[in-house]
């Protein structure tokens, strides 16, 4: 099940496992991108070589950056286990790397790139079981934290409605100079955010026995490209098996 991501040129960038890296750390997936003319380039992520179980648990494209959410383990001499979390950081080309881990206390699950450098990040407070969205400075250090209980997030974000399972499967899009977070596997609309908040809730419409696969922003016709799949009784958030679906739909949705 390769992550893969596209960027504004149309590159598509894969992020495939089983692969191994330099640092030693045994089955990083690796990054590889390619054009629309057919250029294949393998992209090298800066690791934490500290630690020896290393996972993408997310990655975002955007105009000049590709910036990749890792969760990094190990041991100590005890068997106690330390978790910590990092933002690999490189441009669309895979000249320049940096690595920074992210600050706070909770669980990072995936991650956004705007312009300026700031990097935003969909997270789960495990303390008070509730979602955040955190705004980080290219360090990793917490800027600000977003207001989820904005009218303008109705729908999305509603207590009892929400779980650490439904947002493994979130995701953030690429629009414009701002991204979209979307929910597949739920038929919940889609959020607007910038680095200041919520901007606005975009509702989608999904026929009925369906729900959201994924979304792209199409640009200059000012529209999204959404596709649906079959909604499957009894199958819970989180545990979508993108194998066995053979149900799909695809819509061009107006702004």
């Amino acid at each position: 099940k390769p992550m893969v991501r596209c960027g504004s040129d149309n590159t598509a960038f894969f992020n495939l496992e089983g692969s191994e890296q330099t640092s030693g750390a045994a089955g990083v997936p690796q990054l590889y991108s390619i054009s629309t003319d057919g250029e294949m380039k393998s992209l090298m992520r800066k690791l934490p070589v500290e630690f020896n179980d290393i996972s993408v648990r997310d990655f975002f494209v955007s105009e000049q950056r590709v910036v990749t959410l890792l969760r990094a383990s190990k041991r100590d001499d005890q068997g106690v286990q330390e978790t910590r979390y990092f933002l690999s950081t490189l441009d669309t080309e895979g000249d320049f790397t940096n690595l920074a881990e992210v600050e706070g206390h909770f669980r990072p699950l995936k991650v956004a790139a705007f312009g300026g450098g700031d990097v935003m990040v969909l997270g789960w407070d495990e303390a008070n079981l509730l979602p955040l969205i955190a705004v980080l400075k290219e360090s990793g250090a917490i800027r600000s934290f977003l207001d989820l209980d904005d009218r303008k997030a109705k729908g999305a974000f509603d207590r009892g409605s929400v779980n650490a399972e439904m947002l493994q499967d979130a995701a953030f899009v690429a629009f414009g100079n701002d991204v979209l977070l979307t929910f597949p596997g739920t038929v919940k609309p889609a959020l607007e955010l910038n680095t200041a908040g919520v901007i606005r809730s975009i509702p989608i419409a999904i026929p009925a026995g369906y729900v959201l696969h994924d979304v792209l922003y199409s640009g200059v016709r000012q529209t999204l490209v959404v596709r649906v799949q079959a909604k499957k009784e009894g199958e819970k958030p989180g545990s979508y098996d993108e194998a066995q679906d053979t149900q799909r739909r695809l819509f061009e949705v107006s702004l």
